[in-house]
This record gives C-alpha cells, structure tokens and sequence, in this order.
C-alpha cells in the first residue's frame, strides 16, 4: 500500500437552489475530513476545491463549496469526485479496525486451507451491502464475496491476509 494512493470519500451530486449550493454524496464517516482545508483533490490530484460547510439532507448532503456562488457555477461541478490522499486518513490504533482500502492486495486463504487461494482486488457497495472483489491465484475471472462475518471470518491486518468461508457449492477449487 502506497501512502500516495487517492481515495474518493465524496462526489457532487446536482445543484440545490440558486446559491451554489450542491448535494454530496459522501463515502466516509468522518464528514470533517471534507472541511479540512487544502485536503480535497480531483482524481488528477489537483487541490483546487474547498468545502465551506456541510449539512445532512435527506439520505445524503447538502455543502457550500468556496467561490462558488449561482447555480450555474453548481452545476459544472456535477458528478465531480473529491479524494483525499491515503495518508491523510486519520491512523488506526485498533488491530480489528481498518480501511477499506487497506484490504486491497491482501491475500486470500479459504477457511482450513494454508494455499493462498487468491487476493483481493476491490471492495464494493451496489447498494445492498459491502462486496470483496477475489482474483483466484488460478486466473480464472474475479468474483463477489459478501463482507460479512459469515463469508469473511477473520481479516488480518498484521500478516496482510483474509481467511474467507464461502458455501461448499460457491468456488469450484
């Protein structure tokens, strides 16, 4: 894991009325991470946008963005992506806590079974709940995993491996 790595923790939705204000669909639990100044960056890593304020609206949320005063100058921010560098997330002191990206790369182990099995190549959300995306070690094609406890027992952060314990019938080994 490289400490470089951007992470998208928010995305402009459309505009909210006619003072520049925008919704926000946000990807953290840390919501003040998007009023630190200088942190937020596009996906080229430019800096140039500075969230103001940010209130809970409905199922997401409403923010003022610096310099940004009409509608018109709201909408061309639509669909925009805001990151963060990697380290510039707050550090993990609990060995049962982590970030999502963190479990990229990681190596995947079948349950009672010492052969990497694979290794993970994303994590996901559709809507329905958090998905691991697997790439076996035998390049076959990439599969979801749902991340709960059932399907994921164990997630070990120090030796960089996840130990997973998919129905008999789901992988065919």
């Amino acid at each position: 894991m490289t400490d470089d790595k951007l992470i998208c923790i928010a995305k402009i939705g459309k505009a909210h009325g006619i003072r520049g204000m925008v919704y926000l669909s946000v990807y953290t639990e840390d919501t003040s991470l998007l009023l630190a100044p200088n942190i937020l960056r596009d996906k080229d890593g430019d800096s140039s946008l500075e969230i103001e304020e940010i209130s809970p609206h409905k199922n997401g949320f409403l923010a003022k963005i610096k310099n940004v005063y009409d509608r018109n100058m709201a909408e061309e921010l639509c669909h925009k992506e805001l990151y963060i560098l990697r380290d510039e997330l707050k550090s993990i002191t609990d060995d049962d806590d982590f970030y999502y990206v963190d479990l990229i790369g990681l190596a995947v182990f079948l349950q009672n079974n010492d052969k990497q099995f694979g290794k993970i190549i994303n994590v996901h959300n559709f809507g329905a709940g958090d998905l691991i995306e697997i790439m076996p070690e035998n390049d076959g094609d990439s599969f979801f995993l749902p991340f709960t406890k059932a399907f994921v027992p164990d997630v070990n952060m120090q030796d960089l491996r996840v130990t997973i314990s998919p129905p008999d019938d789901f992988i065919d080994t």
